[in-house]
């Protein structure tokens, strides 16, 4: 009977090379000099360094952004304590944009008991905090869209009678400074309503109705509506569409009226000369939001403007009705933008990282639906 000691003296060379490229897990080892003496093909993908680059390196040379990861591997291997389950930042070069990585932290002990170097073992589980902070939006909207619900249906009868009220009164008067205040009445009571019946269409309840879907005419559709009423405004827009992405599965009225959001809010968004790259690419990936985490091959679109981008703390309350950067938006655009990507199985992200710099729109969406 072979068991696993006797596979591995009898086999390659290679099988511990082997056996640190097939796991998931970044591996980087640290002697007692506290130099590299190992990193893995996942942890050259965590990091953006070649094992190359490392390999003999001194420890703080190659962890200069990271010193904390740094720390604890040299704290290991002077105590001999292990450090498990432990969450931080990592930095991805000099990047300013940190991921969370889960990181264990142990001594490197030989089979006589000895220290000869410390091991960290790095995951990269943004995507999975992602998925959490998508998890608790989609209850949080959950709960507004049902208070929205309440409140549009409660709201939206006694603002006929209202409007109504006023036409007539306007009818009655003969003064025409007071029927002035009865059309600013009027126009307001509009204003009002086109809010209500935002809010009804949060909370309304239809099916999607999926068919075949040729993205790129939705697209160039709204490009070409959006160019001709930017009042004003020349707006340059770049696309770089894949052509290996197929016809999806979805529903095209859904998805003309969400892109039909993010491009107008990012024509909105930038000056007069501004400019918006609008990006498709097809890879695999766990589709973020299903439960049991299968692969799938999703489509990407992106939004890129270079207009004010968002203010931090605006950011944390997005996709939220009645949060906008707009002064006289309602914020009720992205959180049906954001229904609509749940009903596709899909998800939404936005990232402005600076004050001026622009804002990126993402959009994940499958291209099979199940």
């Amino acid at each position: 009977m072979c068991v696993m000691s006797d596979y591995v003296k009898t086999s390659s060379p290679f099988f511990y090379e082997d056996f640190f490229t097939s796991l998931q897990d970044g591996i980087l080892v640290a002697d007692n000099d506290l130099k590299v003496i190992l990193f893995n093909q996942a942890m050259e993908e965590i990091s953006g360094i070649s094992s190359s680059q490392v390999i003999g390196r001194p420890l703080n040379h190659v962890l200069k952004f990271n010193s904390y990861i740094n720390n604890l591997l040299v704290k290991s291997l002077h105590t001999g304590k292990s450090y498990c389950d432990l969450e931080c930042e990592f930095y991805k070069g000099s990047s300013r944009s940190p991921f969370i990585v889960s990181l264990v932290v142990v001594p490197f002990i030989n089979r006589n008991g000895d220290i000869n170097g410390s091991i960290a073992s790095i995951r990269d589980i943004n995507r999975l905090k992602e998925l959490e902070k998508d998890d608790q939006m989609s209850k949080r909207l959950s709960s507004v869209r049902e208070l929205a619900a309440g409140m549009a249906h409660e709201i939206k009868n006694p603002l006929s009678g209202i409007k109504g009220a006023a036409q007539l009164l306007r009818y009655e008067l003969s003064d025409d400074k007071l029927k002035e205040y009865t059309d600013v009445i009027i126009k307001e009571i509009v204003r009002v309503n086109d809010i209500v019946e935002g809010l009804m269409n949060l909370t309304r309840v239809r099916s999607p109705r999926f068919e075949l879907t040729n993205i790129y005419p939705i697209l160039d559709e709204i490009i070409s509506l959006e160019q001709g009423t930017s009042k004003g405004k020349k707006i340059k827009f770049h696309k770089y569409y894949d052509p290996s992405i197929p016809p999806i599965m979805a529903d095209s009225d859904r998805l003309s009226q969400l892109f039909l959001n993010l491009i107008r809010n990012a024509v909105e968004a930038v000056s007069k000369d501004g400019e918006i790259i609008i990006t498709t690419k097809v890879f695999s990936d766990y589709l973020l939001g299903n439960k049991d985490k299968k692969s799938s091959r999703t489509m990407l679109i992106e939004i890129k403007d270079n207009g004010h981008g968002i203010d931090k703390e605006i950011m944390k309350k997005l996709f939220t009705p009645f949060v906008t950067t707009k002064k006289k938006g309602s914020g009720l655009g992205l959180a049906i933008s954001h229904r609509i990507v749940e009903e596709h199985k899909g998800r939404i992200k936005i990232v402005s990282e600076e004050p001026q710099r622009g804002t990126i729109i993402q959009v994940f969406i499958p291209i099979n639906q199940e």
